[in-house]
């Protein structure tokens, strides 16, 4: 065995330290199975190649998929404020369907501008109460999709002019119609991409 000796290191010799046969060893900061001896792991230029590589950074890909667009506005998959002219013929051909069966199924249009009306003066009141631009942005949207009776139809006049008059009391924020509401405002933002006009 003397010949070896003074033998020129190889590739081979340079890549794979002496006696570690069988194990395995860290190159480019990442394990690599040898699987057999130094002397016959048969390398390539190409495979030498790709050892030179660096190793991807696993923080450098999760970066992108854990932080969020900061400019993302998260109530732009909300519809946008229908006029008030197509809220008040929903309205009133959801009081048509609601009446279907009483011998004079008719809406007239003095009762549902009285209606609009009624609810607007909640909402004014309400962004008076409870200081956030919610009120006039989402007018035409509360008008038509909420202050109504959870069987349907639309509440009578009477019905809203109390209402009205329960934001005006001594105890206005600790009302039943004010704590409604503004449940309806802080939920607005989770349901309202999903709803659209409710019958």
């Amino acid at each position: 065995m003397d010949g070896l000796e003074g033998r020129p290191e190889t590739v081979e010799n340079l890549m794979v330290p002496s006696g570690s046969s069988g194990g395995s060893n860290s190159v480019g900061g990442g394990s690599l199975n040898m699987g057999g001896s130094n002397r016959s792991s048969g390398w390539t230029s190409f495979d030498l190649g790709v050892l030179e590589e660096p190793f991807p950074d696993a923080n450098e890909e999760s970066e992108e998929v854990t932080h969020p667009n900061p400019r993302a506005n998260p109530f732009q998959a909300i519809p946008p404020e229908p006029d008030l002219d197509s809220v008040k013929e929903i309205m009133r051909d959801r009081l048509l369907v609601h009446r279907l069966g009483q011998r004079q199924a008719t809406v007239s249009e003095t009762e549902i501008n009285r209606i609009v009306e009624l609810k607007g003066q909640i909402l004014d009141r309400m962004s008076q109460l409870d200081f956030n631009p919610f009120w006039a942005q989402r007018r035409n949207t509360l008008i038509r999709d909420y202050l109504r009776p959870p069987r349907g139809g639309e509440f009578k006049i009477s019905v809203l002019e109390a209402k009205l008059q329960e934001l005006f009391g001594e105890n206005a924020t600790r009302s039943s119609i004010y704590y409604e509401l503004v449940r309806a405002r802080e939920y607005f933002h989770i349901d309202g991409p999903f709803r659209g006009p409710r019958g």
